[in-house]
């Protein structure tokens, strides 16, 4: 970041970075759906879902799907529910299972020390693909974490707070 002088990483399909629009959650794949799609399909709301019938549609026509404009109670995905608590630990672990199955082997973040990302407005979503990039460098110290959804969710409650 030129502010601090500190190498930063912006993960959008904005950055200037290759790596940066390789990694941003509209260019990334999971199970042959991007990634995004699989995020919004994956939402249970006080009125329905999950909704598997996103997956086959855009990336921002899933994000403004109007079924998902009631309050999100919980996430599901590969045959098992999630809580909404950690609050964002649905998405990272979205994130990460992504960027795992895309690059091979997993890039190099090691250089950076920070993550950015422009598109992120807290006033409309939670997550952030910038604090999942910071949670896979994570991941690449401790990989036994992603073998189950328990594993994560442990790892998500005593990693956030020290990565935001």
């Amino acid at each position: 970041h030129a502010a601090t002088g500190l190498p930063s990483l912006e993960i959008s399909t904005k950055s200037e970075s290759e790596l940066g629009r390789s990694l941003s959650a509209f260019n990334l794949r999971l199970g042959g759906f991007p990634l995004e799609c699989v995020y919004q399909a994956g939402k249970i709301t006080s009125e329905g879902g999950p909704y598997p019938d996103l997956l086959k549609t855009e990336p921002r026509e899933a994000k403004r799907d109007p079924r998902l404009s009631h309050p999100v109670v919980g996430f599901m995905y590969g045959g098992e529910r999630w809580p909404t608590r950690p609050i964002t630990a649905f998405y990272d672990y979205l994130y990460i299972l992504s960027v795992m199955e895309c690059f091979d082997p997993l890039p190099d973040l090691t250089p950076y020390v920070w993550f950015t990302d422009i598109e992120y407005n807290p006033n409309r979503s939670v997550s952030t693909q910038a604090r999942s990039a910071a949670l896979l460098k994570a991941v690449i110290n401790e990989p036994d974490v992603m073998k189950d959804r328990n594993s994560f969710l442990e790892f998500h409650m005593r990693t956030v707070p020290k990565v935001l």
